[in-house]
């Protein structure tokens, strides 16, 4: 059906409803489109003053609180001017995706034609994802006008529509991709982006809008127009005070992740979101130096390792499994996970170079000379490469923090593997990447001694940082419960159509029957016992009364 009859189909089925329809169909389709704007952080547009995240990027982030504002709540608040982001002879995906916003908030405060904003929203989102992906916004579209115009089971009002997951059949894998690198651009920037991303996947993944969320939704919207004419590191610190302050009247502060890997759940498993070095690191003379010495290592180090399959095959698949981690891109190389693989990598070889001090050791015959040497040289330069990076001094730092500890290293080997052998074996719950992190420091645990803290350091960071990830996958359907998972008090319906939703059930699942595990896991891990207690209290505070 071409474009400007469905516009006019729209339109016409909004003209007869209440406006409350016109906000939350013009909200969510322009909420569809975000990930198009990352095509305005492209390095081809983005100027040194960083005039994409100023004048695109954090204005269309305005509107699209605005427009979901008064989608979920009916809180109209004033709206900014109507300049359009696109003119015809300049036009790109990420301007259009702006301009479905622009198209959603005015729909509030238009008197007699929200429906037209709303359809002009519709075109302009579709505009944004080209003819390619076009269906995908219509029928999403329709799908929600045909759950408000149902009389049956499906009926919602406008605001529970708008808390609803944003895809009713699940994320597209186009869409999803391009989320992942704009929330990598995004916060590689250190403005306080997260505000807006943790927002918008939120709203991604139909995360419930209890009060006091409503307060601080209203707050945000909100925010007075001399700070929204400031940088966006100003506007985002305020936005970030915001959110603190409104989360601690009802519940206790998001704990510091701490550093290590980032986990998000997608529709394969919970994966891994790279953490990238900052522009200054990616860019620096001596680590580009360095990434290509370690990059020529790996290469000369696989030709000698099939040598090895069969009678080492453990340290075959190591090796493996950290040149995965080993980008040759060195602007998308994930810095904590190739800590934490180079740290499994070393402990693993060291471990094969101390046979004859260890005659007990679980490695069955030692390794030959040439190959040691190889490992041990591609290790060096791992090391001096790794250690170039803030992040990768930050976790060596932790790492080296253990031996402080009042728990001897084959005990904490002991308390990490009790929560990664559940963890690789849950369904659903790692996706590639996560799994070969996993797998990687879960293997190499099995031959520690007292002089792998390197690993165990690694093992702590991977552990905490995952269990985070699911914790905050899971805490935000902690209520009233409809659809009782095995996790009592966990409400399952809001993830029907949620295409990330095995992955949440299956962090669910893990949480549930891991309890004990993750208890002695935590004992040692301060960080990682704030976020379990974070956990608890979230529990208990949603929990049935």
């Amino acid at each position: 059906m071409p474009v400007v009859s469905k516009r006019e189909d729209v339109e016409r089925r909004l003209n007869s409803k209440p406006r409350e329809w016109a906000f939350v169909v013009a909200a969510r389709s322009a909420l569809r489109v975000v990930p198009m704007l990352g095509i305005g952080l492209n390095k081809h547009i983005q100027n040194e003053s960083g005039s994409s995240t100023r004048e695109l990027i954090l204005p269309t982030f305005r509107r699209l609180s605005v427009s979901w504002v008064a989608a979920a709540w009916s809180v109209v608040n004033v709206v900014p001017s109507s300049e359009k982001y696109y003119s015809s002879s300049n036009s790109s995906s990420a301007n259009f995706a702006a301009d479905a916003a622009i198209e959603a908030s005015n729909a509030i405060v238009a008197i007699a034609e929200p429906a037209s904003y709303a359809a002009n929203s519709i075109v302009f989102a579709v505009r944004s994802v080209g003819a390619s992906h076009a269906d995908y916004i219509w029928n999403a579209v329709w799908a929600d006008i045909a759950a408000l115009e149902s009389n049956g089971p499906l009926n919602l009002r406008p605001s529970d529509l708008a808390i609803q997951a944003l895809w009713a059949t699940g994320v597209p894998g186009w869409a999803n991709g391009y989320w992942l690198a704009f929330k990598r651009a995004l916060l590689e920037e250190n403005d306080d982006w997260n505000v807006w991303t943790d927002w918008y996947e939120a709203r991604l993944n139909g995360a419930q809008g209890e009060f006091p969320i409503a307060d601080i939704e209203s707050a945000r919207a909100s925010v007075p127009e001399t700070i929204w004419s400031q940088s966006p590191r100003v506007v985002n610190a305020y936005i970030r005070r915001i959110v603190g302050a409104g989360l601690s009247e009802g519940s206790p502060s998001l704990p510091p992740e701490g550093p290590g890997p980032a986990f998000t759940p997608t529709p394969s498993g919970f994966e891994i979101v790279p953490t990238p070095p900052t522009k200054g690191e990616r860019e620096d003379s001596t680590q580009i130096s360095l990434h290509g010495q370690l990059r020529r290592r790996i290469e000369r180090a696989a030709r000698v390792m099939p040598r090895i399959q069969n009678t080492h095959k453990a340290l075959f698949d190591e090796f493996n499994d950290y040149a995965i981690f080993a980008d040759e891109n060195l602007a998308t190389l994930d810095v904590p996970s190739l800590w934490s693989a180079g740290a499994a990598l070393n402990d693993m070889v060291e471990a094969f170079g101390r046979l004859d001090l260890a005659p007990n050791n679980n490695m069955s015959e030692r390794l030959e000379p040439d190959i040691l040497s190889q490992l041990r040289s591609l290790l060096r330069d791992h090391t001096t490469f790794i250690m170039g990076f803030e992040q990768g001094q930050e976790l060596a730092a932790r790492a080296a923090a253990l031996r402080a500890l009042d728990v001897r290293v084959g005990d904490l080997a002991a308390r990490s593997r009790g929560i990664f052998v559940p963890m690789l074996r849950t369904r659903f719950l790692l996706a590639t990447n996560a799994q070969t992190l996993v797998q990687s420091i879960d293997r190499t645990l099995d031959v520690v001694d007292e002089k792998t803290t390197a690993l165990v350091g690694a093992a702590v960071a991977v552990g905490t940082r995952s269990i985070i990830a699911f914790g905050r996958a899971v805490a935000p359907l902690v209520a009233p419960a409809v659809v009782v998972s095995s996790l009592t008090g966990v409400n399952l319906s809001t993830l029907m159509g949620d295409a990330n939703g095995e992955a949440i059930r299956a962090a669910a699942t893990y949480l549930a029957q891991n309890a004990n595990a993750l208890s002695a896991f935590a004992s040692h891990d301060a960080q990682l016992k704030l976020w379990l207690d974070w956990l608890i209290s979230e529990i208990k505070r949603n929990a049935p009364k």
